[in-house]
């Protein structure tokens, strides 16, 4: 992948650092919801704001620009993590919370964590170098892919083959 211009990065950071606060602002609502409207937190606690990163890119003016964004890409690989975590160990107000979050996220910003993430993309190559389905956390980030019309990472032949391991997938249940 070609080096992004420092406006290009600028660009980019502006579309990504909005999931950011989302997030942010869901997980504080989700805190309190648990401990309460008045408890006290420390709102650093959970991630800083796009805000702050973006104040502290356009400070920035050394050479070692792209961190920035490698670093928000860090931030929604460690995000999406956490996500399939509270999927695979949370209980369904849990996971209703979570499905609840993604889709408003994708309705907010228009692209999906998962897909920033780079999940869909190492799970579809993984899948495709194995040849099936080994488990239900695998078949739920398909069911992700499968069920986005408008993804556009994974090509129509790669998606016709994680399809049919669905499907066999799915037979064996």
């Amino acid at each position: 992948m070609p080096r992004l211009s420092r406006d290009q990065t600028r660009a980019e950071l502006l579309r990504l650092t909005p999931g950011m606060d989302l997030y942010r602002d869901w997980r504080i609502a989700m805190w309190k919801a648990i401990n309460g409207p008045d408890a006290q937190i420390d709102p650093n606690e959970f991630n800083v704001t796009g805000a702050s990163v973006m104040e502290e890119f356009d400070a920035y003016d050394g050479p070692h620009y792209a961190q920035f964004l490698k670093d928000i890409r860090s931030w929604y690989a460690a995000t999406a993590s956490d996500l399939t975590y509270f999927n695979k160990h949370g209980d369904q107000a849990t996971r209703d919370a979570v499905s609840g979050f993604l889709t408003d996220f994708k309705a907010r910003l228009g692209f999906s964590l998962f897909n920033e993430a780079g999940l869909w993309r190492r799970t579809v190559t993984k899948l495709l170098k194995r040849g099936y389905i080994a488990n239900d956390q695998e078949w739920s980030i398909l069911q992700e892919i499968l069920n986005d019309t408008d993804q556009t990472t994974v090509d129509p032949d790669d998606l016709a083959r994680v399809t049919a391991m669905t499907q066999a997938y799915e037979a064996k249940q």
